[in-house]
């Protein structure tokens, strides 16, 4: 039976959605393309609009600013008059319900994002001169206000602006602590291992229901099924915990949540691109002592097939058992997908990796930690694995499967470029 690796199973809802004509002022006949008049105006659902340099064109969800009603169903296609042109979208209100019940997708060339719930300051820019942005509302859930966006074409004639700088935090990524280890032991340290979090209600208390990895001071990496259905007011990262039950031992921190970003090609159904991006309401201060760290990301194209990892959480110790007080670690083997595909016939995919032995796997509550394993200079951690499914936990012959996250790489970078100081691994 595949089972996720949560402490509840977050079953991925369908939307049920049908067309229709909505929006306020007709760009154009519905799904034929239209060039955008002189100034700024509202594109209905289905069109497809050209904009000369410098114009923009306005799309909001149906009866915006009051609530849209549900289903929906709708598309909007963009292109720059001029090859050299670039799209920019701008909202400025984003109000829609969670992720399995409403979502909005912005894609260009490669690229595609995934938004829901409430969003501050959304702003994407294409690579080119195309654009596709996807609103859908299933007939379930509460429909909210809305949003309402803007659509710029860039004038190709003005010197393009250069993106974001990112440079090196005073910190270091993927270095463990290790004086307090518990030796022979599967508790680990206090704080041991830096980056790891704990997802936990904003409303239901500390209890741990799925675990993530600090990427940088204001982004973490989860698994999509750990936060399908969540809205980011109902969540909270717990940073630089051990022991749940206290808040004695440790400077633990609960931070609130800004943004949820699913990968756009996750299949609740297969667990398939099962990666997540949560943005913190606010950026760590990295402490000097290394307590609260980030883990540094894999190499793309590596297959870290063959290696020792080591996977952290505070998921149950048996399958069906209870759940620790304290941050728990297991090392595992990683094997080659073939390999795999033999317990899982015909389930792996490119985007996943397997580890694990009879007795040692990773388990309900520990879905969306990290598996890390030694870098290829041995000088720090790299995150190769996100928990994600399995059969049963340790079971003989049935390895835990987790996300690959050097198949993420570019798309975790993407989606967090420039978005605050990062941390560089140790020389």
């Amino acid at each position: 039976m595949k089972s996720v690796k949560s402490a509840s199973i977050l079953l991925c809802l369908s939307l049920w959605a049908t067309s229709g004509t909505f929006g306020k002022v007709v760009a154009g006949d519905k799904g034929a393309p239209a060039k955008a008049a002189t100034g700024k105006q509202t594109a209905t659902c289905g069109s497809s609009t050209t904009l000369a340099p410098g114009q923009s064109v306005t799309i909001t969800s149906e009866n915006y600013p009051n609530a849209y009603t549900k289903p929906q169903d709708c598309t909007w296609k963009f292109a720059g008059e001029s090859l050299d042109s670039t799209l920019t979208i701008t909202c400025s209100d984003f109000r829609i319900n969670g992720c399995a019940f409403s979502t909005v997708d912005i894609s260009f060339g490669d690229y595609s994002s995934r938004y829901c719930g409430e969003v501050v300051g959304l702003k994407e820019t294409s690579d080119s001169n195309a654009m596709t942005v996807v609103f859908q509302a299933g007939d379930r859930g509460k429909a909210m206000q809305g949003f309402t966006c803007t659509v710029t074409a860039s004038d190709p004639s003005d010197p393009p602006t250069p993106p974001p700088q990112t440079k090196a935090a005073p910190c270091q990524c993927g270095v463990v602590n290790r004086l307090a280890r518990i030796v022979g032991g599967t508790e680990t340290g206090i704080n041991e291992y830096p980056w790891q979090v704990a997802l936990t209600s904003s409303r239901t208390g500390t209890r741990p229901f799925c675990g993530g990895s600090l990427i940088s001071a204001d982004w973490v990496l989860t698994a999509s099924h750990c936060v399908t259905g969540t809205k980011p007011r109902s969540l909270k990262v717990v940073v630089g915990d051990h022991n749940w039950s206290t808040t004695t031992e440790t400077a633990s921190v609960a931070y609130g949540v800004k943004r949820i970003i699913m990968h756009p090609q996750f299949n609740g159904n297969t667990l398939d691109y099962d990666a997540a991006l949560i943005q913190l309401s606010s950026v760590i201060a990295f402490p000097s002592d290394n307590r609260i760290a980030p883990i540094c990301l894999p190499t793309p194209g590596l297959l870290y097939e063959n290696v020792t990892a080591t996977v952290t959480g505070w998921g149950t110790l048996t399958s069906g058992g209870s759940q620790p007080y304290v941050l728990y670690e297991v090392d595992v083997p990683t094997m080659s997908n073939a390999v795999c595909s033999q317990s899982y016939v015909n389930q792996i995919t490119d985007r996943m990796i397997c580890a694990g032995v009879s007795g040692k796997d990773s388990c309900q509550g520990d879905s969306g930690g990290p598996m890390v394993t030694d870098s290829q200079s041995g000088t720090h951690k790299e995150q190769i694995g996100i928990v994600s499914w399995g059969n049963g936990c340790a079971l003989p012959n049935y390895p835990g499967v987790y996300s690959r996250v050097s198949e993420f790489v570019t798309w975790i970078k993407s989606n967090t470029l420039g978005s605050t100081d990062v941390c560089l691994p140790p020389p």
